[in-house]
């Protein structure tokens, strides 16, 4: 049954980079489950795959504070620099809410209008 997994990977490999999910973590979720299934047998590697499954996924936030970086995960999960994707860690990604930066005060008045602007006829009702 190991095998039968790590045969699922490499069929998922054979996809184009391009079309598939970017991963947040540095050692992409499949290099890991492939890693994991080898080294520690498949009931790992399905736990394995379920952790990444769970926690790789949209909806994440990309913080900088004190020169560090870290992503918060839509479930909660902290992940530390080390194992953050290098193409996240960029100074001009506009996900990036940076701390250390001179407009924090406007990226939060940003995120604050995306989240909900009501509606014109939501205004109607609030206004009566």
């Amino acid at each position: 049954m190991k095998y039968l997994l790590l045969f699922m990977i490499r069929l998922y490999w054979l996809i184009p980079a391009s079309k598939r999910k970017k991963c947040i973590f540095k050692e992409s979720c499949s290099n890991y489950v492939w890693r994991i299934t080898k080294e520690k047998g498949l009931i790992a590697g399905i736990k394995a795959f379920l952790f990444r499954n769970k926690h790789c996924c949209p909806g994440f936030a990309i913080y900088r504070y004190q020169g560090h970086y870290e992503i918060k995960t839509i479930n909660g999960l902290i992940i530390k620099e080390e194992d953050i994707d290098k193409r996240l860690l960029n100074a001009d990604n506009p996900s990036l809410i940076d701390f250390d930066g001179p407009n924090i005060f406007q990226s939060a008045i940003r995120l604050q209008s995306e989240q909900r602007s009501p509606t014109s006829t939501e205004f109607k009702h609030q206004t009566k």
